[in-house]
């Protein structure tokens, strides 16, 4: 995606996120609307929940991943950040139990 030269931009899907569907990666034509990728997004990612016990600061954490990574929509590249950031969500989830035993 090239710098956004207005709010609007900022507003228009990835194309190349709009190629992945439920059955596969389209490479003939835009198959997905974006009303339906974010669905998708939201279903691939929907199982994902957190027990109850687990610290405010943690569930928040993985809230903020979860929206980073619906966010992709808009920008493919945000996926491979949501990727890097889970890591370092983990190693601070793992530093707040070890702290906490």
């Amino acid at each position: 995606m090239d710098e956004p030269e207005s709010f609007e931009d900022l507003l228009r899907p990835d194309e190349l996120t709009l190629r992945f569907t439920p059955l596969e990666f389209a490479t003939g034509s835009v198959v997905m609307r974006p009303e339906g990728s974010l669905r998708h997004l939201q279903e691939s990612i929907g199982a994902a929940h957190l027990a109850d016990e687990v610290p405010e600061d943690v569930r928040q954490s993985f809230d903020r991943l979860r929206k980073l990574y619906l966010y992709g929509v808009l920008d493919y590249d945000l996926f491979t950040l949501a990727e890097d950031l889970v890591h370092l969500m983990f190693e601070a989830t793992f530093r707040v139990r070890f702290v906490s035993s």
